[in-house]
């Protein structure tokens, strides 16, 4: 792509215009003078999409079905897969601190805005790792908290409250590209909670939020199990996503379970077998991590097998939960999604935020159209690598070490891709616990009948 056709792209206007490039991009119509170049491509294409989709409607932002609406995520997906790849573009100043950081920053408002939050906290930490004092990210990180409520066996609002306070306090509206009035708003009304803090501390000696409770970051030089789960996000808890702290270091009870959601013994079980098989893969994944022998190269194959079972196995859970009216062996990962309950209700017009971020997690790790062994290309641009990964691991054949005629499986790249998937079961699994929250703030506790014409949210927004 030259000079002039790069000027031309920018000054499209239409949707059309952007699909245009967009498809010839994926068709792999361009060739680009350097790297730089087309991460500069991808992220002002993300850009325009995001645009064009924009919505004042909150409700149709998430639950959109739509591949198309996928478009802004995947664009600035694949400039960060080019970026991240290349040692030399990061060591790049103006690339890393004027595109990236927005690129990261734009990424995690999309996943935010369709409250995929798992996903989006990771973009706004790596934004913010960039330029700590970058405002769009901060204050998008903090409304992105607030969203990620709520906080699963974590009893510390306190905590919640300095920290929300402390980043809304921090940005600087002058410098903000947008949002100035909603960021002004957000400001005023955590500042105004802490005067009316210090006045019940002066009237009552009582605090309403202890101003001096304040999460706590991990030794970052210490190795130990507990940090690298921080570190790589796999405990099974919503704090964990915001930044790694000693407070993370817990996962969801099994008695939370029990307490808190309400399900018949079955169901229950089958939550807690996934969990317990979730604990056991994670602990082998950390004595296997240094990767020093071909044994503990063969036991993370194993682990990544083991890892894509539970997409079935949520599957089959969501199917029993719903009582979807299909038989039993047709269900898989794919399948589920076109399914009705007994009520004749499609399971995808059901409007829960957390059902709807397993349905992302499928399309972009499992979903196929006409050639099985091909994924749906306008998804994660890692997901190819993914299905190629499983399927020479569970059918066909491979080698560690080069050898001629094989699949070469870097132990490295294996290690690094049983991470990210265990990282995607972990969502999984927390998606689950709080899709039951949902369904059971919406169920009558008399007729036990779940009205499907309400939605549910929950905010750990401070009032």
């Amino acid at each position: 792509m030259d000079s002039e056709e790069f000027k031309k792209f920018l000054n499209c206007t239409t949707e059309q215009e952007f699909v245009y490039y967009a498809e010839n991009y994926r068709n792999n119509i361009y060739t680009f003078e350097s790297p730089k170049h087309e991460i500069s491509f991808l992220y002002n294409l993300g850009l325009f999409f995001s645009e064009i989709y924009q919505t004042g409607n909150w409700l149709e932002m998430i639950f959109r079905k739509e591949d198309k609406y996928y478009y802004p995520i995947y664009f600035y997906l694949k400039a960060v897969q080019i970026y991240e790849q290349d040692y030399s573009l990061q060591q790049d100043w103006l690339l890393t601190h004027e595109t990236m950081k927005r690129c990261y920053t734009n990424l995690g408002k999309e996943l935010s805005d369709q409250f995929r939050t798992f996903d989006a906290m990771i973009y706004f930490r790596k934004a913010l790792k960039i330029d700590p004092f970058f405002d769009m990210a901060i204050g998008n990180y903090a409304l992105c908290i607030e969203k990620h409520y709520p906080f699963l066996d974590f009893n510390s609002p306190n905590k919640i409250f300095n920290l929300l306070y402390s980043l809304y306090d921090e940005i600087h509206l002058d410098k903000l590209e947008n949002g100035k009035d909603f960021f002004k708003d957000k400001k005023q009304q955590y500042n105004s909670l802490w005067i009316k803090n210090l006045e019940n501390k002066r009237k009552t000696t009582q605090w309403i939020f202890d101003l001096k409770d304040e999460f706590n970051r991990i030794d970052d030089d210490r190795d130990s199990y507990s940090n690298w789960c921080v570190e790589n996000v796999l405990y099974l808890n919503s704090i964990n996503d915001i930044n790694s702290f000693q407070e993370a270091t817990f996962d969801v009870s099994l008695k939370y379970l029990d307490d808190n959601l309400q399900l018949g013994p079955d169901l229950n079980t089958m939550l807690k077998n996934m969990m317990k098989l979730y604990f056991n893969q994670r602990k082998k994944l950390y004595i296997n991590r240094n990767n020093e022998t071909e044994t503990s190269t063969i036991e993370l194959m194993l682990i990544f097998n083991c890892l894509y079972s539970f997409f079935d196995k949520a599957a089959f859970w969501i199917y029993r939960f719903f009582s979807l009216d299909c038989e039993e062996y047709k269900v898989n990962f794919n399948s589920v999604w076109n399914q009705k309950t007994k009520d004749g209700i499609e399971l995808l017009d059901i409007k829960n935020q957390y059902l709807y971020g397993i349905y992302w997690i499928r399309k972009e790790y499992r979903e196929n159209r006409q050639d099985k062994l091909k994924i749906n290309p306008i998804l994660s641009p890692d997901s190819q690598l993914y299905s190629d990964l499983r399927n020479h691991i569970e059918h066909k054949d491979y080698c560690f070490n080069q050898v001629d005629n094989l699949y070469y499986i870097s132990p490295k790249l294996l290690y690094s891709k049983t991470i990210k998937l265990m990282n995607i079961i972990r969502n999984l699994i927390l998606s689950l616990i709080l899709m039951v929250r949902i369904e059971n703030k919406l169920t009558d506790s008399i007729t036990q009948v779940r009205n499907y014409d309400l939605i549910y949210f929950e905010y750990e927004g401070f009032k």
